[in-house]
């Protein structure tokens, strides 16, 4: 995306971090003691409980079938909770699923004007708050493009952009590189974290990649078999920003074998 990252460090001011340093040590997004059982009785989570700083990008790692999408659904509240509570600072929420949803009729412009639209901005505003999110996620040049001409990583950046219009304070992101190849998907994760940079929203990132995880994350939270339970956190030692050569690091793989032993722990 070609994003400077000379914000890093610095204190927000473009409304996505609170300026009171009081309000900010309230979590941006908290679970407390989270259960969810679906009504065939399937208990998905299990007393979970977890913070997500202002600025903090947290990955979440765990079997399939742990209830990592659940605790994404419960966020944003398409669910919700069986008991428990869950607290998220006020403003828009961001998310991004594993597939782009777009509508296949639209153009990119069209695509990424959609929330602001149902909001109810005004024409010419929703322009300009999709034109800075196209030019923010690579797409200058794209807008006239319907979403079948686009490969998957493309459409995945329109999926961004067009949450990112509404410039969220807390971003989920479910697993929406997982079905990309393997060079697309690391373009991709350095182009998120130089969005990460700039914006320092919260986010909590799912995934079933460990060296995604690490890369992407200042704090890894590993999840048990169902139903989930959260079982490790691991910090992650390296600072922002991250060049690409980090995952080829001695340090980067001790790391990720630590966390690789957690998940099989979480998973037996």
């Amino acid at each position: 995306m070609g994003l400077t990252t000379d914000q890093v460090g610095a204190p927000a001011t473009n409304g996505n971090h609170p300026a009171d340093p009081a309000v900010a040590t309230v979590p941006a997004l908290a679970f407390r003691q989270v259960t969810k059982v679906f009504a065939d009785g399937t208990r998905a989570l299990d007393d979970v409980s977890l913070d997500v700083a202002h600025g903090e990008m947290v990955a979440i790692v765990g079997p399939s079938g742990c209830g990592k999408s659940t605790l994404l659904r419960l966020a944003s509240r398409l669910a919700q909770a069986t008991s428990g509570s869950i607290d998220v600072v006020p403003g828009h929420l961001g998310y991004v699923f594993q597939d782009a949803t777009l509508l296949p009729w639209r153009t990119v412009q069209r695509n990424v004007e959609l929330l602001a639209e149902l909001a109810g901005i005004d024409r010419d505003e929703r322009a300009r708050l999709a034109a800075e999110a196209i030019a923010l996620t690579g797409l200058t040049g794209f807008e006239g493009h319907r979403p079948k001409t686009l490969s998957g990583g493309m459409r995945m950046r329109v999926s961004l952009a067009r949450s990112l219009t509404m410039r969220p304070r807390v971003f989920l992101f479910d697993e929406p590189f997982g079905a990309l190849d393997e060079i697309t998907r690391e373009r991709l994760n350095g182009e998120l974290l130089d969005l990460f940079l700039r914006e320092r929203f919260a986010g909590v990132f799912v995934t079933h990649s460990v060296v995604e995880a690490a890369y992407l994350a200042s704090r890894v939270v590993v999840m048990s078999s169902r139903p989930g339970r959260v079982v490790a956190e691991v910090q992650v030692p390296f600072g922002y920003p991250r060049s690409p050569e980090l995952r080829f690091a001695p340090e980067f793989a001790e790391l990720a074998g630590r966390i690789s032993a957690d998940l099989r722990e979480a998973s037996a």
